[in-house]
């Protein structure tokens, strides 16, 4: 805290004024002093959030909303405390109205429509999704892009799920995970050499997780190979004991 101080008091002997844009387009003159006030705050509840102390993150997020409150990054920030805390209503409205203070932040969009896709309300996420690839300014589209093609697969939408996968995949072929989940559906879908490529090319790219070797067992179990299955199931066990892939496999669930 005496470090923020310091931060707080350097800010304060600013003396010029810089135009701020509010939600109705019109620009006002607002103090440098309150926002850098406000950003040193925001990133001491960031700070404090990544520390699991949600109390002093909600205390330094409304102070930064007090100093500053039409910058839309703080109330994006503020939403991802609302969702940490378990509280969906509260960091919905705090997306809302991030959005409209900046209409066009892609990164708010994406935000949003993963929070909106763990709430199951996959139509409105779907729509957040396609709204943020389409900013000219946005250069995250692959991961936007993998986000849409988790909700579809959560939604339980495969060719949809595919098609944002490939997407992800078009604009960065090396994505992991996109990798990993176009394994998955292609194993389901009984397309069993394209899963073994995928599954291939993301070996080259990153190590071994939980869920890219149960995709392995998967895979070989659906093709009767059970020395392979016991391979990589002897994987799995001895690196994530503690994962859902692990119980499945020694119950059999394959």
């Amino acid at each position: 805290m005496k470090k923020f101080l310091l931060v707080a008091s350097a800010v304060l002997s600013l003396s010029a004024c810089v135009s701020e844009t509010t939600i109705d387009g019109k620009r006002v003159e607002a103090s440098p002093n309150l926002e850098s006030a406000a950003k040193t705050r925001m990133s001491l509840g960031i700070e404090y959030l990544k520390q699991g102390n949600t109390q002093q993150a909600k205390f330094n997020l409304e102070k930064a909303l007090e100093y500053d409150p039409r910058n839309p990054e703080i109330h994006r920030t503020l939403a991802y405390y609302y969702e940490v805390v378990n509280e969906p209503l509260q960091a919905e409205d705090a997306y809302k109205k991030a959005l409209s203070y900046d209409r066009s932040n892609a990164d708010t969009m994406n935000n949003y429509g993963t929070f909106l896709c763990r709430q199951e309300k996959f139509e409105e996420a779907e729509k957040q999704f396609k709204n943020a690839v389409k900013q000219k300014s946005y250069i995250r589209v692959d991961d936007t892009y993998e986000n849409a093609g988790l909700c579809a697969r959560k939604a339980g939408e495969l060719e949809k799920a595919k098609e944002y996968f490939n997407s992800a995949l078009s604009h960065n072929p090396q994505k992991p995970l996109s990798l990993v989940e176009m394994a998955a559906i292609a194993v389901e879908q009984q397309d069993y050499d394209g899963a073994r490529a995928y599954l291939l090319k993301y070996q080259q790219l990153s190590s071994d997780t939980a869920h890219s070797l149960w995709t392995w067992i998967s895979l070989e179990s659906a093709q009767n190979r059970e020395t392979a299955v016991k391979s990589f199931g002897r994987r799995l066990v001895k690196k994530f004991p503690n994962s859902k892939e692990s119980q499945k496999y020694l119950n059999n669930e394959y």
